[in-house]
């Protein structure tokens, strides 16, 4: 996708920086939490209360932002066994397939966790004090962001096997 340029390619970017700028808060975040909790246990027998527990949810929302940037520079795990001995049009008729096939899995799996979420809304359930909502979130936010790229990139497929390209 750095391929594009103008207006679209610009927003593209923005949206980038944003998703690492998440990604990078939420890292340091929970590495110093974790750093202060470590110290403060060993030198001053003392802690923030629910901290691992905090960690731990940072970990899930860290771990799908990561995928959210991986499906950014599509460097998510692959099973490519046929498409090098294919001709390269129909490499782009398949992978145009398979991302159509990640917009219907990622749009189910983000409609899904939005209905679980809000279960979680209604029940007023809490982990570590946080509304279990705001701990799930990342799942219907990040499964929808992952499904709108590829739905992009289904976009930009198509136009480019329109236009005879057969670059990725």
């Amino acid at each position: 996708m750095d391929k594009q340029s103008g207006k679209a390619g610009q927003f593209l970017r923005y949206i980038a920086i944003i998703e690492d700028s998440i990604l990078v808060a939420m890292l340091s975040v929970m590495i110093l939490l974790a750093v202060m909790q470590i110290l403060l246990r060993n030198f001053f027998q003392s802690g923030f209360t629910d901290a691992d527990t905090l960690i731990r949810i940072m970990v899930l929302w860290v771990g799908m932002f990561g995928a959210v940037v991986a499906s950014r520079e599509r460097k998510q795990i692959t099973i490519d066994v046929l498409s090098k001995y294919l001709p390269a049009r129909v490499q782009r008729i398949i992978g145009i397939i398979v991302d159509c096939f990640v917009v219907l899995v990622c749009g189910l799996l983000a409609y899904f966790s939005t209905s679980m979420m809000l279960s979680d809304l209604e029940a007023g359930s809490s982990v570590a004090r946080i509304p279990a909502w705001v701990v799930g979130a990342v799942l219907p936010i990040s499964f929808g962001m992952m499904s709108l790229r590829y739905l992009l990139f289904v976009w930009l497929g198509v136009r480019q096997y329109m236009q005879g390209g057969t670059e990725s």
